[in-house]
């Protein structure tokens, strides 16, 4: 199959790919399993929705209100939970 790309778009292909250390076919197929697994992450329901923009919407209210953790006190939370 032939698809035509911009030149822009075929330089970074090329260029992206010999930065990983592929050829062009190797990263498109990449590409494409990428899109393919992040498509399937997309595919949320409305509830699913609203609960997302709600977690959100809390997690910013209790920052501006100062309802925080360190950094330190949520590894060590994490540690002692884990036991790593």
């Amino acid at each position: 199959m032939a698809v035509m790309l911009s030149e822009e778009t075929e330089f970074r292909l090329h260029q992206e790919a010999r930065r990983r250390g592929y050829d062009v076919d190797r990263l498109v197929e990449m590409l494409l399993d990428t899109a393919e697994a992040l498509q399937a992450d997309v595919e949320l329901t409305e509830e699913d929705r609203v609960a997302i923009r709600e977690g959100i919407a809390r997690g910013l209210a209790d920052s501006e209100a100062g309802r925080v953790r360190s950094e330190e006190q949520v590894f060590a939370r994490l540690k002692e939970k884990y036991g790593v």
